[in-house]
Formats: structure tokens, C-alpha cells, sequence
């Protein structure tokens, strides 16, 4: 059974916004009794690798997260949420599952909310894929490639899943539609909350440091092209 707890991510050390509290508070509402756990310098080995220390070093917090909600969930077990996450009923009943993940759109799995017992082998694979990796690329940018992308490929070569957004049993990961985790379309700013959602994914992207119209034509046109930006 997955842990009851919850894992989220805050580094750079700066105060956090009261949207971020906001969310805090109300995953407390929704989980009570619950632990909330923060990972940030003072409790994760930047250090573990070498893609997270460049991605530390070039204050790509986004990229560092990627890394230690993995570490958090392998070693504790429990559920990651993103800090723009907000939840809309309680979590028990995901809890009963070995690991889980939802969809994000039709082709994609979303990193937003995930769970899993501690030591799942899926998610040691994917810690273990980090090892290999550089943040910082031969040509001296940032290697941008989304744990989404990450995760959504590891999952096609290892169960074969099927990107059409639907509820699929993949081995012991139990891997749920749109509406259970990512509602809200980001694109049309559009929600669509039904009797199956437990949460909802705001997309507060601030790692791009770009204007709001900017950013949704950015993501329009990689959608066009079936491709997903972070």
C-alpha cells in the first residue's frame, strides 16, 4: 500500500507565494492526517548526480524536482504533487494501488500527481536513467527535455501502453484518464471536471520566463506537432 504521504518540491529558498500555501493548505483539508513533506537543499543530495547539480547550478529548479520526486518516492514511497496542484477530494482510494500516474491530454502521462510504494522498480529505472545524463549539453544549453517526455517513453518501451488517454493496467501501475488528475486544458483555459477527479493541475509553468500569450502559443503549436513543452 502507498504511504500517506504527500511529497512536493521548493528549491531556490525563496519565500513561497501564498498560491503555493494556498495549495499546501488545502491538500492538509483533503488528506488530513497525512504527512506533508518538503524536499528542498537542506534534505536532497543536489549533489546525487551530475544532471541535478547542473541543473542546481543553473537554478533550473524545475529540473532539479524532476530528480528528487523520484528520489522521494523510491526511498519513502508515498504521492508527489506538483505545488500548482490542487486536490478536490481525498486521496485514499489511489492508495490501495502498488503505483499510479494519469494522463495528461491523450498522449501523454502526466508527472504532476504521482504514486507509488517505496522501491517500485519502475521508478528506480527512471532515478537510475539520471545518472547517465548531463543538464548541460555539449553545445554549453540546457537540455530542456521534460520528465514527461521521459516518463511517457519509458513507459511505451517497458508495457507498450496505449497513448489514447484511456484507464490502462500497465504490470502493477494502474494509470488513469484526463479527468482523474489533469482537468484543466491549459490550452483553451478550459476545465473539465467530472465525478472522477481528484485533482487539479494549474500549470503555473514558472520556470519560462516568457509573457502569458507567448506561452500559449508556444504550447498550441507543440501540440500541433504532438510534441509537449515543459
Amino acid at each position: 500500500m502507498i504511504p500517506r504521504t504527500i511529497h512536493y518540491c521548493w528549491f531556490g529558498d525563496k519565500e513561497k507565494p501564498a498560491e503555493v500555501l494556498r495549495m499546501i493548505a488545502n491538500w492538509q483539508k483533503h488528506c488530513p492526517g497525512y504527512e506533508i513533506k518538503e524536499w528542498n537543499e537542506n534534505n536532497f543530495d543536489i549533489r546525487l548526480n551530475r544532471y541535478c547539480e547542473e541543473a542546481y547550478a543553473t537554478k533550473k529548479w524545475a529540473f532539479v524536482s524532476d530528480v528528487a520526486r523520484l528520489w522521494a518516492l523510491v526511498h519513502e514511497g508515498g504521492v508527489y504533487m506538483d505545488t500548482d496542484v490542487e486536490l478536490v477530494r481525498p486521496l485514499d482510494r489511489l492508495l490501495t494501488n502498488k503505483a499510479f500516474l494519469g494522463f495528461e491530454g491523450t498522449q501523454w502521462v502526466g508527472t504532476n500527481l504521482i504514486g507509488a510504494e517505496p522501491s517500485h522498480s519502475f521508478f528506480i529505472e527512471l532515478l537510475k536513467s539520471y545518472d547517465h545524463r548531463c543538464f548541460i549539453t555539449p553545445d554549453g544549453k540546457p537540455d530542456q527535455t521534460t520528465n514527461v517526455e521521459e516518463l511517457t517513453r519509458k513507459l511505451e518501451k517497458v508495457y507498450g501502453f496505449r497513448k489514447d488517454g484511456s484507464f490502462q493496467q500497465l504490470g502493477d501501475i494502474t494509470l488513469y484518464p484526463t479527468d482523474y488528475f489533469c482537468p484543466y486544458d491549459y490550452i483553451d483555459g478550459q476545465l473539465h471536471r467530472t465525478e472522477n477527479t481528484y485533482s487539479i493541475h494549474w500549470y503555473s509553468q514558472t520556470w519560462i520566463k516568457r509573457s502569458r500569450w507567448i506561452n500559449k502559443l508556444s504550447q498550441w503549436m507543440h501540440r500541433l506537432t504532438g510534441n509537449r513543452m515543459k
